[in-house]
């Protein structure tokens, strides 16, 4: 994993120095978790840091790094505390209960038209790094890390306030392999509404 990184690294960092037609953003917003992770996760948040290479006018290529991270479930984190206290034979309460997962995707995107307000869709695909963590107040952790392969489905506009600077809003759906063991592997899969900015470099 750590060599694939490397990899899209060089990749897009040498278009960044031989290519003017770039562009670099980070988006973040709320994940919604769908299907069976749902079952054992809640609402959380995630960011995205963005490297795009222009293809043409409107195909883009690029890498996103990012991080997710969601709760347990409420049932689920109150079900443990339930079992982990009558076992101790007193209250006990968990600091941490959470799931994360950081993904490195390949990007696709095609934009619309050449306005200032531009719809775009895109495909990403990559590796996720998936971790789940379990920690009880004056006690001890566990933390379960997995790697997962991921796609993301996701819509959205670009709006431009500046001659190099857009906003933009994002509509994206993404699942993963399993990579979470609760009796049966469980992929992240979620929807997220993301909000950014997007600066196109000038060399």
């Amino acid at each position: 994993m750590r060599h694939l990184v490397y990899t899209l690294l060089f990749i897009i960092f040498g278009f960044q120095a031989a290519n003017a037609q770039l562009s670099t953003g980070m988006t973040l917003g709320p994940t919604v978790p769908v299907g069976k992770f749902s079952d054992i996760a809640g609402v959380g948040f995630n960011f995205t840091i963005e490297s795009r290479y222009a293809l043409t006018e409107n195909l883009n290529v690029g890498l996103n790094i990012g991080y997710v991270r969601n709760g347990y479930a409420k049932d689920l984190r109150n079900g443990i505390e339930t079992v982990l206290s009558q076992r101790a034979g007193g209250n006990i309460e968990l600091s941490t209960a959470r799931y994360s997962a950081v993904p490195v995707t390949l990007v696709g995107e095609y934009i619309f038209g050449d306005n200032e307000l531009r719809p775009f869709a895109g495909l990403e695909l990559g590796g996720y790094i998936v971790s789940n963590k379990l920690a009880v107040e004056r006690g001890g952790e566990e933390t379960d890390s997995n790697t997962a392969l991921g796609l993301g489905i996701m819509g959205g506009a670009l709006y431009e306030i500046a001659d190099e600077l857009d906003v933009m809003a994002t509509l994206k759906f993404t699942t993963t392999t399993g990579a979470i063991d609760f009796g049966e592997k469980r992929g992240v899969t979620y929807l997220s509404i993301n909000f950014g900015v997007r600066y196109r470099l000038d060399f």
